[in-house]
């Protein structure tokens, strides 16, 4: 499959990131190349490992999540988000799709639902590097 999609967690919550690096694990094709419970230390991973894909909450404590969207996009407009969230309004989704997310998930729809939208984004990033 050649090179393995390189995944950032990025979440305020510590259980979040854990039940979203299992669920990231059990799809093949990627590693996790780190993990953020601030936008500070989120950006800074985010230059430094250089991710394919990124799983980012909504609800950051220090900077909205749709402004780092935004910043990540500036650094690297072909980065595939997706945002992870419990805010289920369509104009927050709306928000988000117009910064530049590549999908929009909810937390509360279990780890299998979740577990597809990740493997479909790493799908989607294989196939964008090796076109």
């Amino acid at each position: 499959m050649g090179r393995k999609i390189k995944v950032l967690i990025v979440d305020d919550e510590a259980k979040i990131r854990k039940i979203l690096r299992i669920t990231t694990t059990t799809v093949s094709g990627n590693e996790i190349v780190g993990e953020a419970g601030c936008a500070q230390s989120a950006m800074e991973t985010f230059r430094e490992a250089k991710p394919d894909l990124v799983l980012l909450d909504i609800s950051m404590p220090d900077v909205d999540g749709i402004e780092l969207l935004k910043q990540m996009k500036q650094i690297n407009p072909d980065v595939r988000v997706v945002m992870i969230t419990s805010i289920n309004d369509p104009p927050t989704v709306r928000r988000c799709i117009e910064a530049g997310a590549n999908n929009y998930v909810l937390k509360n729809i279990g780890p299998e639902a979740i577990r597809e939208v990740i493997k479909q984004s790493v799908y989607e990033c294989f196939t964008s590097i090796h076109r």
